[in-house]
């Protein structure tokens, strides 16, 4: 998920401190060419063969840390008809299951299904996979609402805790990272946001100095943490 938001600000970060980047996208867009990047098309994490498409593009490519960043709030069609009203639909009174199933696949099953693609290239050891999740996984943490969101970050939550188990001999490290409250067009059109929920919002340049900060501490010896980012301003965990 490289191609806006958070995606693109860690592109762009690491290619300035001269990191190879290779970016995938469904479509690629100028700000991407911008970068830099090598850029991997047609990439869609809920498609159960996105393995194949990725071992194909990257192949031969030895990958120092693999992130997963691609996730969804709302459906293409609910985020482009409703926006953040969308934010109704995870409500219990009104909850939409295709809301549920649409999270479940891009934010729970894609880094499964990325990750085991593209195990074999990760270097080992040493080697990272970062997971880009939320504080709204965590159950210690949880208020009211949101349900397909929060569900599938759970999720994800405990994927990247069992891979940390599952890498450790291989000298893999996995880390749960939360960027913070971040300021991009995720959940829809922000100018229509609530503006108690903007006033808590900060700059995805902020955001991803943070998550930049987290995947450099991930290490075997603290593999499955789950992070708070903190905006750059030193890293915390978040409660499960």
């Amino acid at each position: 998920g490289a191609s806006s938001g958070i995606g693109l600000e860690l592109c762009r970060q690491l290619k300035a401190r001269g990191n190879i980047i290779y970016g995938t996208c469904r479509k690629p867009n100028d700000d991407m060419q911008a970068v830099g990047m090598n850029i991997i098309e047609g990439i869609d994490v809920t498609d159960d063969n996105v393995g194949a498409a990725l071992s194909k593009a990257l192949e031969g490519v030895k990958i120092d840390v693999l992130v997963n960043n691609a996730g969804g709030f709302t459906t293409k069609e609910n985020k482009e008809t409703i926006g953040i009203g969308s934010m109704s639909l995870q409500k219990l009174e009104s909850l939409d299951l295709s809301e549920m199933r649409y999270n479940f696949e891009v934010n729970t099953l894609g880094p499964l299904k990325v990750s085991r693609a593209l195990l074999e290239q990760v270097t080992s050891p040493g080697g990272k996979i970062a997971i880009i999740t939320s504080l709204m996984g965590s159950i210690t943490d949880a208020s009211g609402g949101s349900y397909a969101y929060r569900t599938s970050k759970a999720g994800v939550n405990m994927i990247g805790k069992a891979l940390s188990a599952d890498l450790k001999e291989k000298g893999v490290s996995v880390g749960l990272i939360h960027p913070g409250m971040i300021r991009t067009q995720f959940g829809g059109d922000v100018s229509k946001l609530p503006e108690a929920m903007t006033k808590m919002q900060r700059s995805v340049e902020d955001g991803v100095k943070g998550v930049v900060a987290a995947i450099d501490e991930m290490s075997v010896d603290n593999s499955g943490t789950f992070w708070h980012a903190n905006y750059g301003d030193g890293l915390k965990t978040c409660p499960w």
